[in-house]
């Protein structure tokens, strides 16, 4: 199959060309427009987006153990590859979880493994996590997970200042899954020696972690001053604003950013009363908050978290890559997908000028077509 069109992301531009797709997977980009096969003409044609961090959907949650559900809801804003997100939850019900997880066959959006955020976190920054299951971290308890269910976990959460934090964040790292800091109220050093010994990420930065201060710089500080460290974002202008996204991007390299939704079971639904895992929230103008008035995950769409980071950023190139390409090197999946290159899985999609989704093509099936 040929993709054709006038704006194509390709090599960090966006450029007129084609794209040759066979078996899955992509065998010929070209610079010039050729007009052939499927002709997206003036549409922005992508690589499909990336969510590492997503706790639900179309009335659907994770820890339903629906994975379908979510994954079709997914590939209606552009989004070919993300990570089931587990709450804080019973350590027996989220292996349940985790076991569902694994015999999903991928029929709609691929995942990439779980994330865990949770149960190894902070009382009093759990936001939207149900304090009775958190737990203590135990490493021989972690080390019993990964024996059991090592296969399916792609990342895990935890507080660096809870008790043996930095042994469980070196003890997993050797695992091999990634491992982020968040839901925590680590002063700044605590923080960079966590980020020392092998954490990669900060979980959604500026919430649910110790903030910036003249005195100490917090967990936003650290994570901020720190080149290597990634940090996720939800771009929705509730979790953050804009101004606190300016400062972000004059602090990390856009390559260190990455997009995320975090979003719960109402995304895509009516405003209403939902459960973000076992925690009550109430969905009012599309802003999901547990009873005691925390931030509940959100309703955001990946689509739409681009087009708001591209307003920001001023330029769409960027703010693409925060959602394909970045998410993508975390992980350890950039040799097969997040960007369009020969070689790579053809997970395609085009959007308007609004960055509403017309097209989406995962391992070179047509999933969405709109005219």
């Amino acid at each position: 199959m040929i993709i054709s069109g006038k704006r194509i992301l390709i090599g960090g531009k966006i450029q007129s060309g084609y794209i040759k797709t066979e078996n899955g997977k992509i065998t010929e980009v070209g610079r010039e427009y050729c007009k052939k096969g499927r002709d997206m003409g003036d549409l922005l044609v992508l690589p499909g987006f990336v969510d590492i961090h997503v706790h639900g959907g179309n009335g659907y949650d994770v820890m339903d153990k629906k994975i379908e559900k979510i994954a079709e809801y997914k590939i209606g804003e552009g989004v070919l590859l993300f990570s089931p997100t587990l709450i804080t939850a019973d350590i027996e019900e989220m292996k349940r979880v985790l076991v569902s997880l694994r015999n999903y066959d991928g029929k709609y959006a691929k995942i990439t493994g779980a994330f865990m955020e949770g149960p190894y976190i902070s009382e009093k920054y759990k936001g939207a996590h149900d304090e009775k299951y958190i737990r203590k971290i135990d490493i021989d308890e972690l080390k019993n997970i990964y024996e059991e269910y090592g296969d399916i976990i792609s990342r895990i959460i935890f507080a660096p200042e809870k008790e043996n934090a930095l042994d469980a964040v070196r003890v997993t790292g050797k695992m091999g899954i990634g491992v982020g800091i968040g839901h925590s109220g680590a002063d700044h050093d605590t923080a960079v020696n966590a980020i020392k010994n092998g954490a990669m990420c900060g979980i959604h930065i500026y919430n649910a972690m110790s903030g910036f201060g003249h005195r100490d710089g917090g967990m936003v500080g650290a994570l901020l001053n720190n080149d290597d460290v990634y940090c996720e974002i939800i771009c929705d202008m509730v979790h953050t604003s804009r101004n606190a996204v300016e400062i972000m991007l004059r602090c990390k390299n856009s390559d260190k950013i990455i997009l995320i939704t975090d979003c719960m079971r109402a995304g895509g639904m009516k405003d209403g009363e939902y459960m973000l895992g076992s925690v009550k929230t109430t969905v009012k103008d599309g802003i999901a908050r547990t009873e005691s008035g925390n931030l509940a995950g959100s309703t955001l769409k990946m689509n739409i978290a681009v087009k708001n980071m591209a307003q920001i950023c001023k330029s769409i190139e960027k703010a693409v890559e925060m959602a394909t390409i970045n998410p993508c090197r975390l992980i350890g999946a950039d040799d097969e997908r997040g960007s369009i290159e020969r070689g790579k899985f053809a997970d395609i999609i085009a959007v308007d000028d609004y960055f509403n989704v017309k097209f989406v093509m995962s391992e070179g099936k047509i999933m969405l077509e709109q005219t």
